[in-house]
C-alpha cells in the first residue's frame, strides 16, 4: 500500500488526518472497500451498515434507527473483541470512527490512523504521521505550550 505523506501544518486536526488516510486507503488495492459516493455520504443517516460521516449523517444528530439494543437488551451485551492503541503514553481514540464495508477507520493519539476489521478486531493497517521535531503534542493541559491557538 502506498501512503502519501500529507503536508503537516499545526492546524491539521484529527478529522482532516482521518479523511486523508481513509481516502488514501480506499484508493489502495490493499483495502477491499468499495468506493464511497457523494450519495452514500448524503444518505448516511438512512443506512445502518456504514458510518461515513461525523454524527451519523450530515446533520450530525447521532440518531440510529437500529433497535436491537434497547433498555431491555443492553444488559446482555458482551465484548466481542478489544483493541489497544499502544502503551499508556498513547492515549487512544481521538475522533469518532468511520465504518465502511466492514472496516473501522479511527484516529488515535500522536497522528495515527488505524483500519480495523469490524468483526474480528484485527488491525488491517496503521498509518503513523510523524510530527515535525519542533511540534509537540498538546494533550494533557500541563504542558507550557498548551492553550495556544495554532495557525
Amino acid at each position: 500500500m502506498k501512503l502519501i505523506k500529507a503536508a503537516r501544518s499545526p492546524g491539521l486536526g484529527s478529522a482532516k488526518l482521518l479523511a486523508i488516510a481513509v481516502m488514501t486507503a480506499l484508493s489502495s488495492s490493499m483495502v477491499m472497500a468499495g468506493n464511497v459516493t457523494w450519495n452514500d455520504i448524503k444518505n448516511d443517516a438512512e443506512t445502518t451498515e456504514d458510518v461515513l460521516s461525523y454524527g451519523l449523517g450530515l446533520k450530525a444528530q447521532r440518531y440510529s434507527t437500529l433497535d436491537k439494543i434497547n433498555v431491555k437488551t443492553v444488559k446482555s451485551l458482551q465484548a466481542a473483541w478489544s483493541l489497544s492503541y499502544g502503551d499508556e503514553r498513547q492515549r487512544g481514540q481521538e475522533a469518532q470512527a468511520l465504518v465502511h464495508d466492514g472496516v473501522i477507520y479511527v484516529t488515535a493519539s500522536y497522528s495515527r490512523v488505524f483500519a480495523i476489521d469490524a468483526k474480528t478486531g484485527k488491525k488491517l493497517w496503521i498509518y503513523n504521521h510523524r510530527l515535525p521535531e519542533d511540534i509537540r503534542p498538546c494533550c494533557d493541559g500541563n504542558k507550557p505550550w498548551c492553550g495556544y491557538l495554532w495557525r
